[in-house]
């Protein structure tokens, strides 16, 4: 097997991940709900369900990084490949779809925006503060990584 085969065989693999990656996150996201449902249902307080609502963002920070190592590896190698053919075609391919691509990520994405919707109900809660801001802080970064998308 040549260099260029292994090399799209990573490739393949890396797409496979990513994949995994976003229905992991959607499998959380119904986790996550029927969970804030069931904490409800048991007349939890406040007070849990508001600290079970901002550790998921932690989570899904971890999933998201993960997932923007895996797409920038991968497009490192596609680059790397250009010149064969198939992955110079795919790199104008995707150009168009940025939107869809935006789409495909929201289940990792979305429940990072968490603490901003929820930091005024939030607001007697002064144990809550510190991971409100760890949250905002790795929502952040999430959003600083995303930089390389608006490079191209």
């Amino acid at each position: 097997m040549d260099k260029s085969e292994k090399l799209r065989q990573e490739i393949t693999e890396r797409v496979k991940i990513l994949h995994q990656i976003i229905n992991l996150a959607i499998l959380l996201i119904v986790f996550a709900l029927c969970f804030i449902v069931f904490l409800y249902q048991q007349k939890a307080t406040e007070e849990q369900i508001g600290l079970f609502i901002l550790l998921q963002p932690v989570i899904f920070a971890f999933l998201t990084f993960n997932y923007q190592a895996n797409q920038m590896t991968l497009e490192g190698l596609a680059k790397y490949l250009k010149e064969e053919g198939w992955e110079s075609f795919y790199g104008q391919y995707k150009k168009g779809r940025r939107l869809t691509s935006f789409l495909k990520v929201l289940p990792l994405v979305a429940p990072q925006f968490v603490p901003l919707a929820i930091w005024p109900f939030f607001v007697g809660f002064y144990q809550f503060y510190w991971l409100i801001i760890i949250d905002l802080v790795l929502f952040l970064l999430v959003l600083i990584n995303f930089r390389y998308k608006f490079q191209k």
